[in-house]
């Protein structure tokens, strides 16, 4: 029992010192000794408990992302009236983009793992489980009937995935001159148009959820913890 605690502890101490140096110098400038003589831990634990130095950056990124939703799912009384649906997921999803752009560490931290073979395959796993939300939340309100053949619905999450990634690299790097907000407005619109018929159904719910996330504002620690206030005139 000791030695499972320990490991445990070992785990999660891998983990916090990842978190800070990621933080710190980015994921390329990251070295697993860094990460080690931090956790005061030898490589071969890190090894087994995570495989790689991308493995814990990817599993970083990803426990980033869930925190966004938390954080927008915890203020959902501040924003009035509002079932799951369409619009939650694309407050949540625009939230996303705006954290990751709100701290400079965050910003850089992304650009370069996003860049990793194993971010793409993890972001397909994330789009799965917003995708089947939508189908179960919203089958009323126009679903694209293609979506019912399996296949079409794989090459769909790996089509998209694609294009968020490449598409905010860009914006990110200036090779796309837009603005932030108008990037996001665009790509959710060609986003959502594969999921939902109703075009004016679409660019209703963008334009609501670019006003509501305007009044967001994120703090990111410098170990990738957030938290979100909201103005109160967030309302719908």
């Amino acid at each position: 029992m000791a030695n499972y605690k320990n490991g445990l502890e070992t785990k999660e101490s891998l983990y916090q010192s990842a978190k800070k140096i990621f933080y710190q110098k980015g994921y390329d400038k990251t070295t697993v000794k860094d990460i080690i003589t931090d956790a005061r831990t030898k490589q071969g634990l890190l090894n087994y408990y995570f495989g790689a130095k991308e493995n814990l950056a990817v599993q970083i990124y990803k426990d980033f992302c869930n925190d966004v939703v938390f954080c927008v799912d915890e203020r959902k009384a501040e924003l009035g009236s509002m079932p799951r649906g369409l619009l939650f997921d694309m407050i949540g999803y625009r939230a996303y983009f705006k954290a990751l752009f709100t701290d400079a560490s965050v910003t850089r931290f992304y650009a370069e793992v996003s860049k990793l073979p194993l971010f793409a395959r993890s972001m397909l796993d994330l789009r799965d489980y917003f995708f089947n939300l939508e189908l179960e939340g919203e089958a009323y309100m126009g679903i694209n009937p293609r979506l019912k053949e399996r296949r079409y619905f794989e090459y769909l999450k790996s089509l998209t995935v694609g294009m968020e990634i490449q598409v905010f690299r860009d914006v990110l790097e200036k090779q796309i001159d837009l603005e932030l907000q108008d990037a996001v407005d665009w790509f959710f619109f060609d986003y959502y148009s594969f999921l939902f018929t109703d075009g004016d159904y679409i660019h209703e719910n963008i334009e609501k959820s670019r006003k509501v996330v305007s009044r967001f504002t994120f703090e990111i620690s410098p170990v990738f913890e957030i938290s979100l206030s909201v103005r109160p005139d967030a309302k719908l």
